[in-house]
């Protein structure tokens, strides 16, 4: 444990020890540390070995803390505005070794930023790919126009069922296409579509928007806790947009997931205009901002 200017740095020897000292504070941001908490609550079920490192304060707060998951190659930070905090875990995690086999790294901003230029002056060199908005929502707002849609008789938001597996699979790769050429997302790690529908299906995550009996937009759940839970994989093929129906289904969704839980949040892709876009025009409102480094 090392000390420098009433900040303290703590490195543990288990991801268990880890999440039972940092768990309470990550939830108190639960949307901007839920890669950490998630992926640390992975390695804990499991090999349980992975680096993982915390700044505390003078009061013991926490203000930072670093994982680093699947044997150390995928780098997690939690959110902080404190960057001595940053440089310190950065040069722990150097210290520690446990570094050189890093390939990605997430976090959001400001300390996305610090961390690559941390990981720079240690000559790990990284590209910052995948900017997103983070948006987060408690009610949904709805226009006339979307609230005619979503309370029309005819329209219904259905938790898909394997039979809908080729349909999907389809508007997954779809939605790959749509994010890498038209959106610019980084395309070098993207998972199997079908094997990720499976899994999804399995979970219940996906949910159809049907109108008038007809399949026209998906969104999915994912990273779903007791308090918040986040919408992704949001596609309307081409034939059925500029209809509201993206609109209507992330809707519809968030409205169903609010029913248990105080806050709905997702990514935006940084191209689009953080207070006029789809989401914001159903009461999706930015919170931060996030993003990766790739090497």
């Amino acid at each position: 444990m090392a000390t420098t200017t009433a900040l303290i740095v703590k490195r543990y020897n288990s991801t268990s020890s880890f999440l039972q000292e940092t768990e309470p504070f990550l939830r108190r941001n639960e949307f901007q540390n839920i890669f950490v908490l998630i992926m640390a609550q992975q390695e804990a079920s499991g090999t349980d070995g992975g680096y993982c490192s915390a700044v505390w304060d003078g009061q013991g707060q926490l203000v930072f803390a670093l994982f680093d998951a699947k044997d150390n190659t995928m780098l997690y930070g939690s959110w902080t505005q404190n960057m001595e905090a940053v440089d310190l875990l950065v040069n722990d995690l150097i210290a520690s070794g446990a570094h050189s086999d890093i390939k990605f790294a997430h976090a959001f901003q400001p300390g996305l930023n610090r961390l690559y230029e941390q990981l720079h002056k240690h000559n790990l060199h990284f590209r910052i790919t995948d900017q997103v908005w983070a948006c987060a929502s408690q009610r949904v707002i709805w226009s006339p126009r979307l609230l005619s849609i979503a309370r029309h008789p005819n329209t219904h938001l259905k938790v898909a069922t394997l039979d809908q597996l080729d349909l999907l699979a389809e508007w997954t790769q779809g939605f790959f296409v749509h994010l890498t050429t038209e959106n610019g997302m980084d395309d070098t790690a993207l998972p199997d579509p079908e094997q990720i529908v499976r899994e999804a299906l399995a979970d219940e995550y996906v949910h159809i928007l049907y109108v008038n009996g007809a399949p026209v937009s998906m969104s999915w759940m994912k990273r779903p806790t007791e308090t918040e839970c986040s919408i992704a994989m949001v596609f309307t093929p081409k034939e059925r947009r500029s209809n509201g129906y993206g609109a209507v289904c992330v809707g519809l969704l968030t409205e169903k997931l609010l029913e248990s839980r105080r806050s709905v949040n997702l990514f935006a892709v940084r191209e689009r205009d953080p207070v006029k876009n789809m989401y914001a025009g159903i009461g999706y409102r930015v919170v931060g901002e996030s993003g990766r480094l790739r090497r």
